[in-house]
């Protein structure tokens, strides 16, 4: 039955992660007539009004975001051995833990990095972004109780 949760758990995390890949705003910074976007693939200005025109630092978030998407689908495979399951589940949910506070961190200080005194408003993409961390730890634990099932199906033989 853990295996099946834990299953559901990833397979969440990864759509979630996998719509951030389709260049979903996450952070706007704008100061009344001009505005930064933040996405998984840079920092884009432009002024209110317009799109958004080239991207002013290129950030690669994009290439962290793949590689949790893939760590996650490690882990959503089965494993023989139970151990190895848990440590990839136990690293993906460390970056991705960290990578969630480094945005948090950014979307603080980013005024200051993006436009002189712009007023910050996080979007749906930052949101979809912090949704994946609870589920993920939740999938950690999950893994756990399916090494603590194997470890005493094994002391019993």
């Amino acid at each position: 039955m853990a295996q099946l949760i834990q299953s559901i758990y990833l397979v969440v995390v990864i759509t979630l992660l996998s719509i951030l890949l389709s260049g979903i705003e996450m952070i706007t910074f704008s100061n009344g007539q001009s505005f930064s976007e933040f996405s998984v693939f840079g920092l884009y200005s432009g002024t209110v009004g317009s799109e958004p025109t080239h991207p002013d630092m290129a950030f690669p978030f994009y290439i962290l975001d793949i590689i949790l998407v893939v760590m996650h689908a490690f882990v959503l495979f089965p494993h023989k051995k139970i151990k190895v399951k848990l440590k990839w589940a136990q690293y993906s949910f460390l970056i991705y833990v960290l990578s969630g506070l480094g945005l948090l961190i950014f979307m603080l200080t980013g005024s200051e990095l993006a436009l002189q005194g712009s007023a910050v408003s996080p979007k749906a993409g930052l949101f979809l972004f912090l949704a994946g961390i609870p589920l993920s730890y939740l999938a950690v634990k999950s893994v756990k109780k399916d090494k603590a099932l194997v470890d005493s199906v094994d002391r019993i033989r």
